[in-house]
């Protein structure tokens, strides 16, 4: 086993462990603050439900993140540190205000979402929070800048994205399991391209939002002890749109990449931003509004039930995936491995759902 297989076993253990410690002192702590999920209106779970997912996401991810930046911020590297591992050190010094950026993007929108689910805020109080938290990006020189040749107009492309990726995944969260399977593919992806490219820093920051990921995912799929909110749907998705902006697609030869990549590790919220966006606009409705016209919701009533259309968003998000791995360009490097942990766990909660149904 190679130290940088190593170092990413541990960080992925990590992520893992974070979660996994806290998930159920989150779940107590919400049921007693009252921070629950309430059947009523357009909403037909059968009772009160727990939210608080997004903090048990956001700790899989900060505090990997954070003890790798202070053990590379130490004067002196400790010995135990393989020498392979030691000389990207000076990278992650380097990208240090990226990591603050994307971290603390990702407690703003992170608090935003725990005050939405608490009091439903207006449209606007939320869009000015996720400019704010994509301006952090911009300033910490995370921009879409592949194919853009102005920094202005890179900046302002970049802010719109997060904000539109970060909606887009708020909206595909209204079933079981759809939005923590989607981001756990997509986060999947983001890794093995990341590694095909050796873009260490990003495969580390994915490796954590996956662990966090498949730590929740079994509470919420098939029969949910905890939902995300909009504090996790917010979190989730400002990072994988900070990490989909980070990744490198082109290498010069196909610029194409660029825009085609992104599109594809982030299909299923694409097609369904899209989708609901303009049946609403065309209905005079707004896109915020909420609603039973979402991807989901159409394929459900192919299939007859929620569970079956929720795996039916799983299979668009692998096909996505696997085109945008395909098309990459990116050196076949064993990488592909990383997408056996998300179906190692979708595999367990089919059996799962066998017992339970």
């Amino acid at each position: 086993m190679t130290p940088l297989l190593a170092t990413g076993i541990a960080v992925f253990a990590a992520a893992i462990a974070a979660a996994y410690m806290l998930i159920e002192p989150i779940i107590r702590a919400s049921v007693r603050t009252g921070y629950v999920d309430i059947p009523e209106g357009r909403k037909d779970h059968p009772r009160a439900t727990p939210y608080g997912g997004g903090f048990v996401v956001l700790s899989a991810v900060a505090l990997p993140a954070l003890l790798g930046l202070g053990l590379a911020l130490l004067p002196s590297t400790p010995e135990w540190v393989p020498a392979e591992v030691s000389i990207h050190f000076h990278g992650i010094r380097d990208r240090a205000p990226q990591v603050f950026a994307l971290l603390g993007g990702a407690i703003l929108l992170t608090v935003l979402g725990y005050v939405d689910d608490r009091k439903k805020l207006p449209v606007w109080p939320r869009l000015a929070a996720q400019v704010i938290a994509a301006s952090l990006l911009v300033l910490a020189d995370l921009k879409a800048t592949a194919w853009i040749p102005s920094p202005i107009v890179a900046a302002i492309v970049t802010v719109f994205f997060v904000v539109l990726v970060t909606n887009a995944h708020n909206f595909i969260d209204n079933a079981n399991g759809a939005l923590g399977g989607v981001a756990a593919i997509e986060a999947s992806g983001i890794l093995v391209l990341a590694i095909g490219h050796g873009q260490w820093f990003v495969a580390a920051v994915a490796l954590c939002l996956l662990g966090g990921l498949l730590v929740f995912l079994p509470a919420n799929f098939p029969k949910p002890r905890l939902f995300m909110g909009d504090a996790g749907a917010f979190l989730v998705g400002f990072l994988l749109a900070g990490l989909t902006i980070m990744l490198r697609y082109d290498d010069g030869r196909a610029p194409w990449r660029a825009l085609a990549l992104p599109a594809l590790l982030l299909l299923v919220p694409v097609i369904d931003g899209a989708l609901v966006t303009l049946a609403r606009l065309s209905r005079g409705v707004s896109p915020f509004t909420a609603g039973h016209d979402h991807l989901l919701h159409r394929i459900a009533v192919g299939v007859g039930s929620r569970e079956k259309a929720t795996m039916g968003l799983w299979t668009i998000a692998w096909i996505g995936v696997l085109v945008a791995n395909a098309c990459s360009g990116a050196p076949r490097s064993g990488a592909d491995v990383a997408f056996l942990p998300v179906l190692a766990v979708i595999v367990w909660m089919r059996r799962r759902r066998g017992s339970v149904a």
